[in-house]
């Protein structure tokens, strides 16, 4: 009977930029380089457990049994907010957005809008009836109106 031969293991720098998961529901991990030899004696890879950040030597042999995993685009949209730099600024506009809707509420609220035929100092669209928060600072509006912290309200 000749040899037989060994199942083909792909070449491991070929690994390198893809996904697994640790057994079928684990946690999500990149391949992101060559790994130290273990002391169970096989060649490893260095991971990267997305949702920790861990890095690791993990056997190869291992990894090919791990079912591949196609990479999420960001973890998250808080996530790709910080990468970009844009967190604070989103925030303080949400943040204004938010309170020029309750400002504006509250306003319909205290001063319904004159009858149809009914002129006033309120009618159309003159100076004081932008309520939009822009160009307002967040800090003033934060002052007369402040946020209800999570789990108030709604």
């Amino acid at each position: 009977m000749p040899d037989a031969k060994p199942p083909a293991w792909p070449e491991p720098h070929s690994l390198i930029g893809t996904w697994r998961r640790f057994g079928p529901v684990g946690p999500v991990y990149e391949i992101f380089g060559a790994g130290r030899s273990l002391l169970k004696g096989g060649p490893s890879m260095r991971v990267r457990v997305v949702e920790s950040g861990e890095e690791l030597d993990y056997p190869l042999a291992d990894i090919l049994d791990d079912p591949k995993e196609r990479p999420t685009i960001g973890s998250s949209f808080e996530s790709g907010l910080d990468e970009e730099g844009l967190t604070e600024e989103v925030t303080a506009a949400a943040a204004k957005s938010v309170i020029a809707e309750q400002i504006a509420a509250e306003m319909k609220r205290k001063n319904p809008p004159p009858s149809a035929g009914e002129g006033g100092p309120r009618s159309g669209s003159g100076e004081g009836s932008d309520v939009s928060g822009e160009g307002v600072p967040l800090s003033r509006l934060l002052r007369r109106h402040p946020l209800p912290q999570r789990g108030e309200g709604s």
